[in-house]
């Protein structure tokens, strides 16, 4: 009989905020407590992650309190997070793994923000109130992003025009042509992935699209981890694409892509997607890869806030970053794995020629 897989269940909302053992222990600190949020991992350490970092209390299974430590820290202190009262997430799903996480955010026209798990949920709070704005997301990030501003009505096509016009005046080498075409462009997804050739050679790849100048197979000398590479290949997107803005910006480059990163790699994504915003500085150079992982958060959010800016420039369009399932024959991730491949290559030939 198969063993059965640990299961660690965190609390970050409830009478007492942890990481639980078993669904009974959490499920004593979550029911009939409003706005609870918990969630359940296969370990400690993404629990611990989830709630705010590895200072946070696990409860063992005779209800003693441990406290978990990451690299460089050894406190005994148990840090229990504060809910933002200004916005409630509410959490009414049992744990577990879901196909696909689902988050509807709402702005409401004279209440506190709200997120909700389910559309039922999203339903009931929103039906017949007028001039409420909602939208399903797949990522929790994507969803505090909608409701960080207060809702408002549909820009006019004469106010949109306004704002563009404005625009232009401040880019002239852009032209109003030009722009309609800027913001009409199809988006453009950048895959990455990271490989570890024997345990040293590191490569990564990035793949623009067939036949594109900007596909990269890139060596990693000294690679530690196949995660390195990963977290790599994305500040390599990342950097690539803020080349790109400053060029947008200089009127050198007439078109700025709608772009989105995809990788296989779910710890990375991850990090920006849900952790990366909750942690310091100093939290992040703790943790693996820290310097780069760090570089990565700042680009990332520096590109995330650009768009966000200048939505009227892309209809709409929200830069992000995506998890793909790996070797799944996905076309773009292939190509990147490939490239990948081809960087570990390139590292190990430089080094064995360097002898």
């Amino acid at each position: 009989m198969a063993a059965k897989k640990a299961a660690f269940y965190a609390v970050k909302i409830g009478n007492k905020p942890g990481v639980y053992p078993t669904w009974d222990a959490c499920q004593q600190q979550v029911n009939g407590h409003a706005g609870a949020v918990f969630k359940k991992f296969p370990t400690l350490k993404e629990a611990q992650q989830f709630i705010g970092g590895s200072n946070v209390a696990f409860f063992d299974a005779q209800s003693k309190l441990s406290v978990g430590r990451s690299k460089g820290q050894h406190s005994d202190k148990v840090t229990k997070p504060t809910p933002n009262t200004k916005t409630r997430i509410h959490q009414q799903l049992p744990p577990g793994n879901h196909k696909k996480e689902t988050y509807y955010a709402v702005n409401f026209p004279n209440a506190p923000p709200q997120i909700y798990r389910t559309w039922p949920e999203c339903q009931k709070a929103t039906s017949g109130v007028q001039n409420v704005t909602f939208k399903k997301f797949e990522s929790y990030e994507l969803a505090k992003r909608f409701i960080k501003q207060p809702a408002t009505r549909e820009l006019t096509d004469s106010e949109r025009e306004k704002i563009l016009s404005k625009y232009l005046a401040h880019n002239f080498n852009h032209q109003m042509t030009e722009l309609k075409t800027q913001q009409y462009a199809h988006t453009h997804v950048i895959y990455t992935d990271g490989s570890l050739l024997n345990g040293k050679y590191g490569g990564m790849g990035i793949f623009f699209g067939e036949n594109d100048h900007r596909n990269e197979a890139v060596p990693f000398p000294n690679c530690r981890s196949s995660y390195a590479a990963e977290v790599k290949a994305i500040l390599i997107a990342l950097r690539i694409i803020k080349s790109e803005i400053k060029q947008f910006e200089a009127g050198t480059l007439k078109y700025l892509a709608k772009y989105i990163i995809s990788s296989d790699n779910q710890a990375a994504v991850s990090v920006l997607r849900d952790y990366g915003s909750t942690w310091t500085e100093d939290e992040i150079k703790t943790r693996d890869e820290g310097v780069m992982v760090f570089e990565m958060i700042k680009l990332y959010n520096e590109v995330v806030k650009y768009y966000e800016e200048r939505t009227a420039l892309f209809n709409g369009h929200v830069f992000e970053i995506k998890w793909i399932k790996g070797h799944a024959g996905l076309h773009g991730n292939e190509h990147a794995d490939i490239l990948a491949g081809e960087g570990s290559e390139k590292c190990r030939r430089m080094e064995n020629s360097s002898r």
